[in-house]
């Protein structure tokens, strides 16, 4: 009869463990989850933007300024104007906060205008609200 006691209980203690182990692998799998979810979301909205600013994508949207790897500086520059940005966004269909800026292959924020990047100024561009003039 002791034996069996013993049995019992270790068998209990396996049940316990497998059980424990099953509840932190299935807390770390649903926390682990929704952090790529953002990521995703993100990422795909970045790519419906960039494709929103190119020529080929046509349709009513008034910055379409980037033919190929030609950016249109004539439309570029109109697109920095503060009241298009809404206009953009209906017309690209965004619903996220975004900011498009211009870099130099070294890094450096090319103002255009005289302005960081035209989108959200609750966003920054080098420490500067984006769609603000620019200062060194």
């Amino acid at each position: 009869m002791v034996r069996r006691k013993g049995q019992t209980w270790s068998i209990d203690l396996i049940i316990a463990s497998v059980i424990f182990v099953l509840i932190i692998t299935i807390f770390y799998a649903l926390l682990s989850r929704g952090g790529n979810d953002k990521e995703k979301l993100l990422g795909d909205e970045a790519k419906h933007i960039s494709s929103n600013i190119m020529v080929e994508a046509g349709g009513t949207n008034p910055c379409l300024f980037l033919d190929g790897n030609e950016i249109d500086r004539n439309v570029l520059s109109e697109c920095y104007d503060p009241t298009k940005i809404q206009q953009f966004k209906q017309a690209a269909n965004i619903k996220t906060k975004f900011c498009i800026y211009i870099e130099d292959q070294n890094g450096r924020i090319i103002s255009v205008n005289n302005m960081t990047g035209f989108g959200d100024s609750e966003l920054l561009v080098g420490n500067q609200p984006c769609g603000v003039a620019y200062h060194e």
